[in-house]
């Protein structure tokens, strides 16, 4: 080793010109040393080419790129300034030179390392994910997505302008493959129990009474998947004409019967129930009709049943009408005509006396008004779709205008009439049976079968029978005098209000048929009652006879 060393000495004198040429034996060594380093240096390059470093992950090539690049011009600015160094330290400075450049290398090399490693990037424009189950990419050339199986690796291609990088392209999933995904997740064996609408209940029977129809129904065969909750009941005046509007009101029907109230004796009605659940509504029950039974005897020139009755201003005379139209008059008053012989949609529901008592409106159940005498026509219901059956009309003070009401509280106003609000929308228990003028605000009041009273347009309410009413209630009729109204019942009771005066009543009476409405006579301030087969009863007015 020794002899080696002294060669390599002699050789080194010799290269700065401080030594004479070294002799053949150190010749030899150094052939030998150069032989040696050359083989060292052959197998390291093999050792880079072998199948090892073959399989190295994409992220240690990225790094060696990323280190070649990073110091490539360090390391010959590092060489060239080692040289520099040895030409004036000989051994010395060579050693020092060797060592300042490894460690510059190694520098370099770590800063390599750490950018490519934040970067998580190929410098050469590529990526690699791998080992993913469900992979897609999308062809740069054909722009379609291209399903790759489980385990294999999907490139995003990536492009430079510059030196940035762009972000990979995102793939998503196919609605194809999207399809085929929902189709293999577990299913929701609750949704196997899906609740809907039930279906129609079968109507089985509806028997005619007076003056009412008992239906009775069958309970749908699928409810729904969920238990039926009640039941609404629809009727009308025309085959599948039923109004939208439940007769039962907001409540639904619990059982499977009810008694449809406040029908006009003599005239056929139709009717339908659809069943309620959780969901909604089914569809309509198939149809069945009935006729409430008239099973009174008339006692006047009227065929039952008398519906109407309207006075003239002195009290003198009034008229009575029936669910036709025909009109009888009693006292000196004229005929001024009537629907008596006209085919009505629906049946006339009242007679309104115009206020010099030269005419009248009668108005049918459909919303039509017939105007004779001096009466105006402004308008009507009639053709238009009704979610109820009109059941009232009241007058304005001057006669050039007046309202229309409906059982579920819908009002209607024509010609001066102003419109002041309704019970429309609203959930009511029982139907709105009538409608009343309020002289002294041009607002109106509406009541309802149980004797609720309601006011619009500036009406005051001055209280209401409701919660004691025997029977029910079948109309309204204000003061004309001041500010108040009564209210009258099917059994013969009235009930006064404000300046209303209480004139008497039947409620203790054995009535042949129903009380069916009041009418104000305006010059003394009492009334008349009136039942359903012509009856009339005077209170605080003048008898005239009977319709």
């Amino acid at each position: 080793m020794k002899t080696w060393a002294r060669g390599l000495k002699q050789w080194s004198l010799w290269l700065v010109g401080e030594g004479s040429m070294p002799g053949r034996q150190a010749g030899i060594m150094l052939a030998v040393t150069v032989a040696v380093v050359a083989v060292l240096g052959v197998g390291v390059a093999s050792a880079m080419q072998s199948p090892g470093h073959k399989t190295e992950s994409a992220s240690k090539r990225a790094e060696i790129r990323a280190y070649k690049l990073e110091v490539k011009d360090k390391g010959h600015h590092a060489k060239a300034k080692a040289k520099g160094k040895g030409k004036g330290k000989g051994k010395s400075g060579s050693s020092s030179t060797s060592s300042g450049t490894d460690a510059s290398k190694s520098a370099a090399y770590r800063k390599a390392v750490a950018v490519a490693l934040a970067s998580r990037s190929d410098l050469s424009g590529s990526k690699s994910h791998s080992k993913k189950k469900d992979s897609h990419k999308r062809s740069a050339k054909t722009g379609k997505k291209v399903h790759k199986t489980k385990h294999r690796t999907t490139k995003a291609t990536t492009s430079t302008t510059g030196s940035s990088l762009a972000a990979p392209t995102r793939t998503t999933l196919t609605p194809d493959v999207a399809t085929a995904a929902a189709a293999t997740r577990p299913r929701d064996r609750r949704r196997d129990n899906v609740v809907t609408a039930p279906s129609a209940p079968v109507l089985t029977g509806a028997t005619s009474g007076q003056p009412d129809a008992r239906l009775t129904w069958t309970e749908p065969t699928d409810t729904g998947s969920t238990r039926i909750t009640g039941y609404n009941v629809y009727a009308g005046t025309s085959p599948g004409g039923e109004y939208p509007v439940a007769v039962n009101g907001s409540r639904p029907v619990s059982g499977r019967s009810y008694v449809v109230t406040h029908l006009t004796a003599g005239s056929t009605y139709y009717f339908t129930v659809r069943a309620i659940n959780r969901v909604g509504l089914s569809a309509p029950s198939n149809e069945a009709s009935a006729t409430p039974a008239v099973i009174f005897q008339s006692i006047g020139a009227l065929s039952a049943p008398v519906v109407a009755m309207a006075s003239t201003p002195d009290g003198r005379g009034y008229w009575m009408a029936n669910s036709s139209g025909a009109i009888s008059t009693q006292g000196p008053v004229g005929d001024h005509g009537s629907t008596a012989d006209l085919a009505l949609n629906a049946p006339i529901v009242q007679i309104v006396a115009t206020p010099d008592g030269h005419g009248y409106w009668e108005v049918g159940g459909d919303g039509g008004v017939f105007a004779f005498g001096d009466a105006g026509f402004y308008g009507s219901m009639a053709g238009r779709s009704l979610a109820a059956p009109i059941v009232d009309l009241a007058s304005t003070p001057d006669g050039h205008g007046y309202w229309e009401v409906g059982s579920d509280g819908g009002v209607f106003a024509f010609g001066d009439a102003r419109y002041g609000g309704s019970l429309s929308g609203r959930p009511l228990e029982q139907p709105v049976v009538g409608l009343a003028s309020d002289p002294t605000t041009g607002g109106y009041w509406e009541v309802d079968a149980d004797g609720n009273v309601y006011g619009f347009g500036g009406a005051r309410l001055f209280g209401d029978p409701a919660g004691s009413v025997r029977g029910s209630a079948v109309g309204i009729a204000a003061d004309p005098r001041g500010q108040g109204y009564w209210v009258v019942t099917s059994t013969g009771g009235v009930y006064s209000y404000g300046s209303a005066q209480f004139h008497g009543a039947l409620a203790a009476a054995d009535l042949n048929a129903p009380v069916a409405g009041m009418t104000v006579d305006r010059s003394t301030g009492g009334y008349w009652l009136f039942s359903q087969d012509g009856g009339t009863f005077a209170f605080g007015a003048p008898y005239r006879g009977v319709g």
